[in-house]
């Protein structure tokens, strides 16, 4: 078996909010669908994760069981990728300007001082996350300085040197 796509299907009780809200924050449109269909759909980040909200009433017989009672539960909460603190921040205050709960602030998480996120859900409960995560800029850094010295290390590695050490510093202002 080969898994081509992934997406997700969350219940909401009124879809013209839900389509308001995400549109609100830049979600993508996933298509239009009639309304027969009760359905609003959208495509989240460069990889197209696709999210189908349903309401309830067309959502329940496909699930082969109860919705989730998002008032004394979560389901799933997804996490949106950010690439930067300030990028969380404007999530945050977009979020509060489209109507939905911050219940967690943007702050810095578990005490790791690169990573960085807040905590929404939207007008039916549904949890998001969005997350910054600055040890993958320091990695980028130091790859991109290992590639910045290729050439000189390529143009050490003719000559024998013995006992020097040598840091990198950045140019002083």
């Amino acid at each position: 078996m080969k898994i081509k796509k992934i997406w997700a299907n969350l219940s909401v009780t009124d879809i013209k909010r839900t389509h308001e809200f995400y549109k609100a924050l830049g979600f993508r449109l996933n298509g239009k669908f009639p309304n027969e269909y009760e359905l609003t759909s959208f495509s989240v980040g460069e990889e197209d994760f696709v999210v189908h909200f349903f309401s309830k009433e067309s959502f329940k017989p496909s699930l082969g069981g109860e919705i989730a009672d998002l008032k004394n539960g979560n389901e799933v909460m997804f996490t949106l990728s950010a690439d930067s603190k300030e990028e969380v921040d404007e999530w945050a205050e977009a979020v509060k300007n489209a109507g939905g709960n911050l219940f967690s602030k943007p702050q810095k998480i578990q005490d790791q001082k690169h990573w960085y996120g807040c905590g929404f859900a939207d007008p039916d409960g549904h949890k998001w996350n969005v997350f910054f995560n600055g040890n993958k800029i320091s990695q980028r850094k130091n790859i991109e300085i290992q590639e910045n010295l290729k050439p000189l290390m390529t143009f050490l590695g003719n000559w024998k040197v013995e006992g020097v050490n040598f840091a990198l510093k950045p140019n002083s202002p």
